[in-house]
């Protein structure tokens, strides 16, 4: 169940899913991330099984995050690392982030903002399930509606296309096909996603929904299937479904090899589709303004980290979060001073080292 609420992240109001004791362990954990980075975490969501509607009784947690940093931050000659995670970055929060997921099993991952406008801007489908997560843990209320459009604005089909080739054909090749004997019954699935996702952007030339029941349920998607192959890829699914989210994480069986042929097959055919999907190129132009939201989010960010109440601010206001692309440069610079007039955000002056 979804609820608006304010917890320990502050009083900037966000939404989050669900009730019960990890949903409270999540929302202290990302607290806690943010005093020991002195960050400002702005959206926060469940990833994996969880979130794609087929998570077993001893799944684990997959919280993956969006932060921002004080634009000071950036000017530095020292290594600037853009993700939040158990492998590297500060020793503390690594340590702890690796007792975590031995603990709770809680598997916890950020990107900075600035890594997120870059991946955005090459049409990362990633970041575009993150932000449609069914379970969202936190957001922040004006920059998570002003990523989500950016999002689908910059969406690239051909791009995603690839993108869920490569996820399938890794996953079937380190999960099944290399195996000897027999076979994590639940990997198939991890394959299946991405073919089926593949099929939603052929078919509908949009963002796939991360809940896979949507994308295997999807009639057109189905039409698609039966239109190439007599092989029911759905009721193969809906099995394998039932069987992980009544059994454990680790259900070995034989391979399927019926259902590996097919496997093959899409894999095949989508790598002929892909060739012939129009490519999208971002221009200068969309770039710029691309830069101008980055510098809107990057002023709000910083601004509520200066706040002695770091955690409210009203820089981006939900009129703002607005589709970028058909600004043009004086509707950008007339936002730009009704801002400064209102003294709500840093914006560059001439001959001056300022930031927005």
């Amino acid at each position: 169940m979804t609820h608006i609420g304010v917890g320990v992240l502050g009083k900037c109001p966000f939404v989050c899913v669900g009730g019960g004791f990890m949903r409270e362990k999540i929302i202290e954990v990302l607290a806690e991330l943010e005093q020991r980075e002195n960050i400002i975490i702005l959206y926060a969501c469940e990833s994996g099984s969880r979130a794609w509607g087929f998570a077993s009784t001893d799944s684990d947690y997959d919280v993956r995050f969006i932060y921002g940093r004080h634009w000071r931050e950036r000017f530095t000659v020292q290594y600037y690392r853009d993700v939040i995670d158990g492998r590297k970055g500060r020793q503390e929060t690594s340590a702890y982030i690796r007792q975590l997921s031995k603990d709770y099993d809680l598997d916890v991952n950020g990107w900075d903002l600035v890594k997120t406008m870059e991946l955005l801007c090459s049409g990362n489908l990633a970041l575009a399930e993150w932000l449609q997560s069914p379970i969202v843990y936190h957001q922040d209320m004006y920059v998570a509606p002003f990523l989500r459009t950016l999002s689908t604005e910059y969406f690239k089909s051909k791009a995603g296309v690839y993108h869920y080739i490569e996820m399938a054909s890794r996953n079937f090749q380190q999960y099944i096909a290399n195996v000897e004997g027999d076979v994590i019954h639940k990997k198939y699935l991890y394959v299946l996603r991405p073919i089926y996702a593949c099929i939603w952007l052929i078919v509908h030339d949009t963002p796939p929904p991360m809940e896979f029941q949507r994308l295997f349920q999807d009639p057109t998607v189905d039409t698609y299937i039966m239109s190439h192959t007599r092989y029911s890829l759905r009721l193969e699914t809906e099995k394998l479904i039932a069987q992980k989210m009544q059994g454990d994480e680790l259900g070995r069986g034989e391979r399927l090899y019926s259902l590996d042929a097919q496997i093959v097959f899409w894999l095949n055919t989508f790598k002929k589709v892909a060739q012939k999907l129009n490519v999208h190129d971002v221009s200068v132009e969309e770039k710029g303004k691309l830069d101008a939201a980055y510098r809107l989010m990057v002023g709000h960010v910083s601004e509520r980290i200066e706040k002695e109440n770091k955690y409210f601010c009203s820089s981006l206001k939900p009129e703002h979060v607005v589709s970028v692309r058909p600004l043009t440069e004086n509707k950008i610079v007339a936002s730009k001073n009704q801002f400064e007039k209102q003294g709500r955000i840093f914006v560059p002056k001439q001959k001056e080292d300022t930031m927005l």
